[in-house]
């Protein structure tokens, strides 16, 4: 099972045979070290039919809107989900478009071409970490990840950071991303944005005229 640390949000996996003796523990997040009270609950399949109903950290759902803007890219007959907007003090404020299914993010070469293609960063692997969207019914979960998985089981160089904080993600971390979290992939800094009654260009000067997060890869 999975549970998110009450202080820095991360998902953490935990062994359902830890739960044989005691269905409570006190685990302590590998991320920033809060110790945790987690409860046993049943495996996914039990509970498919009411997760995207239940109140708790499962799900979380970012701004959506009836009606996007008659802009708003499309993929495969779906819009776009949200938006990765550059949010670095020395580049433009570029955006990319984020679609349900994996969003791989990296640097575009001859066998490579990342959804989300990060150019001038020599910090940024070929296919540095990615984000995965998931939808059910109006729940709309967005799942950050630095594991290798497509990049044969190999994290990063150098890391991917959310919201300022110090500690990369590892390989056994996945993180819940939400309307305004900051990225931080190799020197690149980016700004998720939902999709929303707005157009683009105005997310963008939205997000350009916001503070900057400090930047952990000098």
């Amino acid at each position: 099972m999975k549970f998110k640390c009450n202080n820095c949000k991360v998902l953490v996996s935990v062994k359902n045979e830890a739960f044989q003796k005691k269905n409570q523990l006190k685990i302590k997040c590998p991320k920033c070290s809060t110790i945790n009270v987690v409860k046993f609950t049943p495996p996914p399949q039990e509970i498919e039919k009411t997760v995207v109903h239940e109140t708790n950290n499962t799900f979380s759902t970012f701004n959506q809107v009836n009606e996007a803007p008659q802009n708003t890219p499309e993929k495969n007959g779906e819009k776009a989900v949200g938006w990765l907007i550059v949010h670095t003090e020395d580049k433009e404020h570029l955006s990319f478009p984020l679609f349900l299914g994996i969003n791989k993010v990296g640097r575009k070469s001859e066998q490579n071409i990342p959804e989300v293609p990060l150019e001038g960063d020599k910090y940024v692997s070929r296919i540095h970490c990615y984000l995965e969207i998931i939808r059910r019914g109006n729940a709309t979960q967005i799942i950050l990840a630095d594991n290798g998985r497509f990049s044969g089981g190999r994290c990063s160089t150098n890391g991917t950071y959310v919201n300022g904080n110090e500690k990369r993600l590892n390989e056994k971390m996945e993180v819940i991303i939400q309307e305004n979290d900051t990225i931080q992939i190799g020197r690149t800094k980016l700004v998720f944005k939902g999709i929303s009654n707005q157009d683009v260009h105005t997310v963008i000067d939205e997000v350009a005229n916001s503070d900057f997060q400090k930047t952990i890869i000098q």
